[in-house]
């Protein structure tokens, strides 16, 4: 009796190892998996349950050697980095999240000649209201973002001085660009700690076709778009404000820059 009951427990631990496999390859995936994936995954789990329950017919301690090598096995993850396609809200709302959790820093982008769409009762908006109190909540955590200068966004640009400077813990540079078309050719990269970074735009400043931005977990992925980001966009911008000291003439150049315009 006692065999049968613990046979019947590891063919109930296979069943779900094997949906949790298969859950974890559609979570990477975002559609069903991949034929070769879902063999793996039974494969996996018909092997565990062959040793549960060679195990159950040849020694006393099965059922503790089968629960170590279950708790073991449950804890595998896909090697994979995780990306998620995102619309602009979703982007306002997951960002806005992962700004109050940072632990280390982080770097963000607009590379609109347009300034932020702030629009009322939009994640946007809510985005954007609570942004100051974010980074004067998160002290430890170093803050920096790149905007491009336009006639369009010196309003913008004006607040952001004001609100910020003296802020310890924020960063400010701004991207003196000739072209003056909504899209550059640039690429805007959102970065948070060391595992996330965030395409923002990538085809469009707006959902309208759908999906906007990427979201990737990766380390290496990061690291790189982390080169990227210190190379193309904020080592070539004016640092108007660093680490909340205003530098006047580098706003200079900025306000002198959008007039000329």
């Amino acid at each position: 009796m006692n065999q049968l009951l613990l046979t019947a427990l590891i063919l109930v631990e296979a069943a779900f190892l094997a949906f949790t496999f298969i859950t974890n390859l559609r979570s990477l995936l975002g559609e069903e998996p991949h034929s070769l994936f879902v063999l793996i995954s039974a494969n996996i789990a018909f092997l565990v349950f062959w040793i549960g329950a060679k195990l159950s017919l040849t020694d006393t301690s099965a059922s503790r050697q089968f629960d170590n090598l279950m708790s073991g096995l449950r804890d595998v993850r896909i090697s994979q980095p995780g990306v998620t396609p995102l619309v602009d809200h979703d982007f306002y709302e997951r960002f806005g999240k992962a700004m109050q959790e940072a632990r280390t820093g982080v770097s963000a982008t607009h590379l609109d000649s347009q300034p932020p769409n702030r629009n009322k009762k939009t994640p946007a908006a809510e985005y954007y209201d609570t942004l100051i109190k974010t980074i004067k909540h998160n002290a430890k955590v170093s803050f920096r973002r790149v905007e491009r200068a336009s006639l369009e966004k010196r309003v913008w640009l004006e607040q952001l001085v004001r609100d910020y400077d003296g802020v310890g813990n924020f960063s400010l540079g701004v991207l003196l660009l000739s072209s003056r078309e909504r899209r550059t050719g640039l690429v805007s990269v959102q970065l948070v700690d060391e595992n996330d970074v965030v395409l923002v735009a990538v085809a469009e400043h707006d959902s309208s076709l759908g999906v906007r931005d990427i979201w990737i977990t990766n380390r290496a992925a990061a690291d790189l778009w982390r080169h990227y980001y210190e190379d193309i966009l904020w080592r070539p911008a004016a640092r108007v404000i660093e680490n909340g000291r205003l530098n006047q003439n580098e706003w200079k150049r900025v306000t002198d820059f959008i007039e000329n315009q």
